[in-house]
């Protein structure tokens, strides 16, 4: 049963989460950029 469709939708899950992990990082580090020099 493991067919192209699958694969691609393993694809997508994996990129998402790899998009997610990069935004998250992101985050981090600006708010503690904001945190130590902002405030």
């Amino acid at each position: 049963m493991y067919s192209k469709f699958n694969k691609i939708a393993i694809d997508f899950y994996f990129f998402n989460l790899f998009v997610t992990f990069i935004f998250v990082i992101m985050y981090m580090e600006f708010y503690i950029t904001f945190f130590k020099g902002g405030l």
